[in-house]
């Protein structure tokens, strides 16, 4: 039976933390190891944490509040204290199916640095399911680059990959968050990458999500508003940090990629190059026509 450290952020979660938690623990198939550092609550969050940790496998580190990214990858980074196989990124509010964590280990049998992620099934806060629908996703460099869509709460890797993703950790450009970040890393050093058309995850949608929010009549106002406004220049600056940290494991063909990523911006020539660059697609029109404008004014 595979060992898989979930990887918990809090910040002010008491309301679902408790619910949450007892769907990993839960889980079947897998032995289950928790992990969770607390960043900065300043409710009862931590007091919850320390009353469950009274009857399971659960260790609890108190940091300062540096946001969900950063707490995200340093708990990548301590993991290695830990024995597990595999390791589950997982937010403060959601539920997990019971099969979550032993469909994701299923998909990671390789010795080499390998990545799974899912789609998540969308819930208001009562659990009751949302409009939403599943779509086939480009699991290529260009298009994680343009857009991201990788959803932290649904991805499980492997040792190889943790080891990797610690390289240079202090250094990191997490402008676009942790899943974003791990999923580029990923692609760029041509891991292994599964996409799992079904989901495992009862994403919440609720007021106070640190992150997410996929699902809203103002969708496209608020994507224009993350690719125009909230990443300005986050995503070729992201490109040039993976170039730096992982030159040596990233091959020709990333590397002329991140690199046209992450310099456009120099001359008209290479804004060009990146607006015509048929790897730079994603599966949305709409992502495709906001990409363009960020490169045109400087904002990719």
């Amino acid at each position: 039976m595979k060992t898989i450290l979930i990887l918990l952020s809090t910040y002010n979660g008491d309301k679902y933390i408790e619910e949450q938690i007892n769907s990993l623990i839960n889980q079947e198939g897998v032995k289950v190891k928790i992990l969770v550092r607390d960043d900065g609550s300043s409710d009862r969050t931590v007091s919850i944490l320390k009353k469950i940790q009274k009857k399971y496998d659960l260790s609890i580190i108190n940091g300062d509040n540096i946001g969900y990214a950063a707490s995200f990858m340093t708990l990548v980074q301590i993991a290695k204290q830990y024995k597990a196989d595999y390791y589950a990124f997982c937010d403060q509010d959601d539920v997990w199916e019971k099969n979550k964590l032993f469909v994701a280990a299923s998909n990671l049998d390789t010795t080499e640095p390998a990545l799974y992620l899912s789609q998540a099934k969308i819930v208001d806060e009562q659990l009751n399911p949302m409009n939403s629908s599943f779509h086939k996703r480009k699991v290529k460099l260009g298009a994680a680059l343009e857009h991201n869509y990788a959803i932290g709460c649904t991805m499980v890797f492997n040792e190889p990959l943790r080891e990797i993703l610690s390289i240079d950790i202090e250094n990191m450009c997490l402008t676009c968050g942790h899943d974003s970040w791990v999923y580029l890393v990923a692609l760029s050093i041509k891991a292994h990458v599964f996409f799992d058309l079904n989901g495992y995850v009862l994403y919440r949608q609720h007021g106070s999500n640190v992150s997410g929010k996929i699902v809203s009549v103002r969708q496209a106002f608020r994507a224009a508003k993350k690719i125009l406004v909230d990443w300005d220049k986050a995503r070729s600056l992201t490109a040039r940090q993976i170039l730096k940290s992982y030159n040596r494991l990233i091959d020709e063909e990333s590397t002329q990629l991140l690199q046209e990523a992450a310099s456009y911006c120099d001359s008209i020539d290479g804004k060009i190059s990146l607006l015509h660059d048929k790897r730079m697609l994603s599966d949305y029109f709409f992502v495709d026509v906001l990409f363009r404008i960020s490169v045109i004014f400087n904002r990719f």
